[in-house]
């Protein structure tokens, strides 16, 4: 009987031993709180070449269908930074690092754009007039341009520039009909830059009559 109860004495003492070596926390001191180990996250590497350091305010133009070229006169050339292009690009004079493209348009090509038409009188004809056209924001979106300013050149080297924030869906026009007919360079034309002068007091001040470029040779897109 003595043996025996040391037996079952030295088997619990060993079953003590072990559960001891199986805990798998030490406490040091029972009245301090459990020390808990945060897992972190394994660290991502830094891709850099992910990263895009393009400045946010420069325009990048929208990507457009492309343009065939020109079959008949060119009535309008438009430059800049451009969604598409129909012309060998020219050289950019500001920024040697690019090109400028190039879009000449003919009246076919015109004709095929969006158009508008409105009758208003102006401060240089006599009563009133239909004008006919393609408003000027369709010509720049049809280049993929949405912001920022354009320069209107004329023939005679007459130029304004103008924000495309203060352009209306379908004013101004960038009117090649007048009543119905096309505009000579004696008239006015080919492209006249008109406003419907007459539907809003805002349309009749020296800002937006500055801005009526007529014999309209070329739009500069500016960056």
């Amino acid at each position: 009987m003595q043996q025996l109860r040391l037996t079952a004495r030295f088997l619990t003492l060993r079953a003590v031993a072990v559960a001891a070596i199986a805990l798998p926390v030490t406490l040091v001191n029972a009245d301090a709180p459990p020390r808990i180990t945060p897992m972190l996250p394994s660290a991502t590497p830094f891709a850099a070449e992910n990263v895009s350091m393009r400045p946010t305010n420069v325009f990048s133009p929208d990507p457009v269908a492309p343009l065939g070229a020109p079959k008949g006169k060119i009535l309008l050339t438009v430059t800049g930074a451009l969604g598409t292009g129909n012309a060998p690009a020219l050289a950019d004079p500001v920024d040697k690092s690019g090109a400028t493209q190039v879009v000449q348009f003919d009246d076919a090509m015109l004709g095929a754009l969006p158009r508008a038409e409105f009758a208003t009188s102006t401060i240089w004809t006599s009563g009133e007039s239909r004008f006919s056209g393609v408003p000027l924001r369709e010509v720049l979106a049809r280049l993929g341009v949405h912001a920022g300013q354009i320069r209107v050149i004329a023939l005679n080297d007459y130029a304004v520039e103008i924000p495309l924030a203060e352009l209306a869906d379908e004013a101004p026009l960038l009117a090649d009909r007048r009543n119905g007919q096309p505009m000579s360079i004696r008239e006015k034309g080919p492209l006249w830059i008109v406003y419907p002068y007459d539907a809003d007091p805002s349309y009749r001040n020296e800002v937006i009559y500055a801005r009526s470029v007529w014999q309209v040779d070329r739009i500069e897109v500016l960056p």
